[in-house]
């Protein structure tokens, strides 16, 4: 979990150094712009973890990263957009994640 400090330049300071020890999570959510996929990535995004989360709509992953961004601003949220019947999307979401060079947590 993420100590939190009043002055935020003490809090990202203590995030970067949690992020070069790895102790920063990371968890991979599909589904998460709605209903129960959207109410697991909050309770992660609550503990500290970065967030990994893909749905059909683009639109409704921007306004759910938005909103999360605004209760947990120091919360890494990486979204794309996935239609998970279509193996070609599945094989290219795979690539995103391995992409962005995170342990999955």
């Amino acid at each position: 979990m993420i100590c939190k400090f009043k002055n935020s330049n003490l809090e990202l300071k203590n995030v970067i150094i949690m992020e070069k020890l790895n102790m920063i999570k990371t968890i991979v959510v599909t589904g998460g712009s709605k209903g129960i996929g959207k109410a697991i990535i909050e309770k992660f995004a609550e503990e500290g973890f970065n967030i990994i989360t893909c749905s059909r709509s683009e639109l409704d992953l921007e306004e759910m990263k938005i909103n999360l961004l605004k209760k947990f601003p120091l919360t890494n949220i990486y979204t794309k957009s996935v239609d998970l019947s279509d193996k070609k999307d599945v094989e290219n979401f795979v690539a995103y994640i391995s992409s962005l060079g995170l342990q999955i947590d």
